[in-house]
């Protein structure tokens, strides 16, 4: 990991955060980006002005991608409730994003024709520039950009700074009072691109390829267990709830749903045999951003307390290959099941 770049990305991250700073088609990959015009058609309500979305149909994500799309700046919170949040992080306060914000902003908001637009998660702002479909938006957006995601301190939510040369940065502790760019997204029905799936005949493994093996955060165990695990008042390994191991349990997938978190061995292997290159969708760790693009696995550290196994993808041999990583942090999941 390069200290130097990440004290950069952080020094860049904040100076434009602190002065509230703010493509064409691709079929295959089922993204494309269009006016007005031709999306009016195909929903209610309309525009008054010329405007364009950009459309990720095998995620099923319409994103705004007008001539604002760089320049919209909005608070979380307006100043008067960001100050009743902070002198009561209990109040209602914490939460009303009515007002001049940037949730209100994208409800809101009447663009391309549609109506039904969210302020994104942060999964999806980092599945945005991890795919390079943000450099295929006509109005590319950079910078710090408002996520729907909440802090456990109410006063706090946060946001990803997208940089099309050093990747994406979440941070998930930004004051709700700032100014931070504002990029809207609907949601539609995901149309898939297979194969979905990735086998490794010679190790008798199937592989999650699909979208959301580069979309889909999920922690090791949840923000309670942890805590419980921490101070010795539950179990250490207690995998219940919106967790990795969760997710790869409830999968159905191609026709299967005996899938599982992989072990540390196994999706070490995946990298060191180069077969990774195979993948269609996997988030590679580049640069400072190294240590936030990992997939997590099943094995755990510290004598299984509070750290997991994670392994980042990278050709560049002088990147670290396997990380030591918080169980209640967000990690990549791609699930593996075993073939006969």
């Amino acid at each position: 990991m390069k200290k130097e770049s990440i004290i950069l990305a952080a020094a860049l991250g904040a100076a434009l955060v602190s002065t509230g700073c703010g493509g064409g088609s691709d079929g295959g990959n089922g993204g494309s980006s269009s006016s007005a015009s031709s999306q009016s058609s195909q929903s209610s309500g309309s525009s008054s002005a010329p405007a364009a979305v950009y459309t990720d149909r095998e995620a099923g994500l319409v994103w705004t991608d007008d001539a604002q799309t760089g320049s919209v700046e909005k608070r979380w919170l307006t100043p008067q409730n960001r100050d009743a949040c902070a002198a009561d992080r209990t109040s209602a306060a914490c939460e009303d994003t009515s007002g001049d914000t940037a949730a209100a902003y994208c409800e809101s908001l009447t663009l391309g024709g549609f109506t039904d637009w969210e302020l994104p998660d942060s999964d999806e702002l980092l599945y945005l520039a991890h795919s390079g479909k943000a450099a295929e938006f006509t109005h590319e957006p950079i910078g710090p950009y408002w996520s729907s995601d909440v802090n456990s301190d109410p006063l706090y939510a946060g946001y990803v700074f997208i940089d099309p040369d050093n990747d994406a940065v979440p941070n998930p502790k930004q004051d709700k009072g700032s100014v931070l760019n504002v990029l809207c997204v609907r949601h539609i029905t995901p149309e898939p691109v297979p194969p979905l799936t990735y086998s490794d005949t010679t190790a008798k493994r199937m592989w999650q390829d699909d979208v959301d093996s580069m979309k889909v955060r999920k922690p090791w165990m949840t923000e309670t267990n942890f805590m419980n695990c921490l101070h010795n008042t539950g179990s250490c390994t207690d995998t219940s709830g919106d967790t990795a191991a969760t997710y790869c349990k409830n999968l159905t997938l191609s026709g299967y749903d005996d899938w599982r978190l992989p072990t540390y061995t196994e999706l070490l292997n995946l990298r060191e045999s180069g077969n990774w290159h195979s993948l269609g969708h996997v988030v590679e760790g580049r640069n400072y951003s190294d240590y936030l693009n990992v997939y997590l696995t099943s094995d755990t550290m510290d004598e299984g307390r509070t750290l997991v196994h994670t392994v980042v993808f990278s050709d560049d041999s002088s990147e670290p290959t396997v990380l030591k990583f918080q169980k209640r942090n967000k990690g990549y999941v791609r699930c593996v099941r075993d073939l006969p």
